[in-house]
């Protein structure tokens, strides 16, 4: 069976546990994915499942997105598309449907996801630069980043405290799987 689903992060909240006490809880929309392509040893070379998550809008999708969805029995091109390998010959097939029932409750998952860029910041917010003594000149530079900023970029070190893009990277966390669901809020 399938061990990977896609999914949005929909918000925070907060839910009491069975001793009472309130625990903070990342809310997570996960799934339906729609298997959209099949790849076996045989014609493929290896064995992997190709899932889908969330639809594109048909002006936003190329021809060749619009046409594999058809292939996999969608009608709009999904979103997110991602290919999980699979141990041995795949018992899903193409248009099967994939949801939160395939993990138990209390299940340890791994979940990857993408931060949120944050553009060009400076280095009191990337780096929590205090800053030196505060002068009383209208012109205080109390919070500016070092002198060696003024360089080339090339001879700074990546790790040189310089004002720059904060660009979305990769997350990785550990966490355990409940599929309870929340109320919506209106």
């Amino acid at each position: 069976m399938i061990s990977s689903l896609l999914g949005k992060k929909i918000g925070m909240t907060q839910v009491y546990d069975a001793q009472n006490v309130l625990v903070p809880v990342t809310v997570v929309e996960a799934g339906p994915c729609a298997v959209v392509q099949v790849k076996t040893e045989a014609s493929d070379g290896y064995n992997a499942v190709q899932i889908g998550f969330s639809s594109k809008k048909l002006k936003n999708s190329s021809k060749a997105e619009i046409a594999h969805a058809k292939k996999g029995g969608l009608e709009s091109a999904p979103r997110v598309l991602s290919e999980v390998r699979i141990e041995g010959s795949p018992a899903l097939k193409v248009g099967d449907v994939i949801t939160v029932t395939a993990f138990a409750e209390g299940q340890l998952v791994d979940v990857i996801g993408i931060t949120k860029g944050k553009g060009f910041q400076g280095v009191v917010k990337r780096f929590r630069v205090g800053g030196g003594p505060r002068p009383t000149a209208p012109c205080s530079t109390a919070a500016s980043a070092r002198s060696a900023c003024a360089r080339p970029p090339a001879a700074l070190g990546r790790t040189s405290a310089c004002p720059a893009t904060w660009a979305a990277s990769a997350a990785r966390s550990r966490t355990c799987a409940s599929s309870r669901s929340l109320p919506r809020r209106t």
